[in-house]
């Protein structure tokens, strides 16, 4: 048929995460859009830790939070245990550790037409070259209205990458951040 792509089911997870990002992407760039101003570094307390985030404009992001002990050595490959309590200081500005992945490669067979199409997904879908792959991989971003007191009931919006155990992190969006407090800097 003309003008119609051939069904690849490889590339239908990919088509679905791009429908997907195509939502997704403006609702969260018009949200991190920032004003004028310099970052500035801000603070919370959890538990009896300070977690240091960044402030840029109205918003506050804090960044590669762990929830979860390291699945590492004696725990690697065991359910996830609980952080029993935070202490010290936490840097939380910068994107936490992605887990372990391949970029994604598509088929040798893929036309050429359909692979012009697909490349920019397979490189906004692969690992993020600039954040560190490893198994401490259990992490979250928090990002709120500066300015919030603690006890304000905020909306919550909980994002669950995609990826099918392939590809994927909260990372993903790392990007997106860095080009948002470059601009300010």
């Amino acid at each position: 048929m003309v003008g119609r792509l051939p069904r690849c089911n490889i590339l239908r997870p990919t088509l679905d995460m791009l429908l997907c990002a195509a939502v997704i992407l403006p609702l969260i760039q018009a949200w991190l859009a920032v004003g004028s101003g310099a970052l500035q570094n801000t603070e919370v307390q959890l538990d009896e830790a300070t977690v240091i985030g960044i402030s840029a404009g109205s918003i506050e992001s804090f960044l590669g939070i762990p929830y979860a002990q390291p699945p590492t050595g004696n725990l690697r490959l065991q359910l996830p245990q609980l952080i029993k309590a935070y202490n010290g200081t936490l840097n939380a500005t910068v994107v936490g550790n992605q887990c372990v992945q391949q970029a994604l490669v598509p088929p040798p067979d893929l036309p050429l037409e359909v692979l012009q199409d697909v490349a920019p997904l397979l490189t906004l879908f692969s690992p993020n070259p600039n954040v560190t792959q490893s198994e401490d991989c259990l992490n979250l971003n928090v990002i709120r209205p500066a300015n919030v007191s603690a006890d304000a009931k905020l909306p919550v919006l909980f994002w669950i990458y995609g990826g099918g155990f392939v590809t994927g992190s909260n990372a993903m969006y790392a990007l997106l951040l860095e080009f948002q407090y470059e601009s300010l800097r």
